[in-house]
């Protein structure tokens, strides 16, 4: 992922998450800390001219923010995406990174008490758990289409295989009582205990 891919990932995985939390209505809790990453999204979307209206509108819509209080709070937001667009940098570790804010996804997740099954729902916003769901998931649907492939059947398709077997064996011994025949000649002609003969005609 590039920061801006990522972060429109990101971006729509949060409005995912306040449409299953609060539906239409508004935000109930973890307001603040939503419009706050929210915003930081947006900061790697557009430019700052731009960063200010988008912000509000949404500080408006989720939080019923009005202007002093978006201008307030998300500002060091807007400070460091002026700073990058004038290609300014920040060292951290002896690196050079840009100035708008960075989050891990445990961040992310640590922060809105993102739970299992939300991170589900999400695209790009997960922890390294469902990561490794999904890649057994996967796995396992490409070992599936291997063997499919090869000709192999499935499990679904081997147990209705075996079934069907059974019901033609125990239509034959039934077939052959109504000729009369005895349990014990049916089971030496079907090659079977007399206790499974006994079992498929009861």
């Amino acid at each position: 992922w590039s920061e801006p891919s990522l972060w429109e990932g990101r971006l729509t995985d949060l409005q995912r998450l306040r449409r299953m939390r609060y539906g239409d209505g508004p935000m109930e809790d973890f307001r603040d800390r939503w419009l706050f990453i929210a915003t930081t999204a947006i900061s790697w979307l557009v430019v700052p001219e731009v960063l200010y209206h988008e912000a509000h509108a949404l500080a408006e819509e989720a939080g019923g923010w009005d202007e002093r209080r978006t201008r307030s709070d998300l500002s060091q937001v807007s400070k460091r995406a002026r700073r990058a667009a004038r290609g300014e940098t920040i060292e951290f570790m002896g690196r050079e990174w840009d100035p708008r804010h960075h989050f891990r996804n445990e961040t992310i997740i640590y922060w809105l008490e993102i739970t299992p099954e939300e991170e589900r729902e999400m695209v790009v916003t997960i922890s390294a758990e469902e990561a490794s769901r999904r890649k057994r998931l996967r796995d396992r649907e490409y070992q599936e289409k291997r063997r499919r492939a090869k000709g192999i059947a499935t499990h679904a398709e081997h147990v209705e295989n075996r079934n069907s077997s059974l019901r033609k064996k125990i239509a034959a011994a039934r077939q052959l009582k109504r000729y009369g025949l005895s349990t014990e000649e049916i089971a030496k002609r079907r090659g079977v205990s007399q206790r499974t003969v006994q079992r498929w005609l009861s």
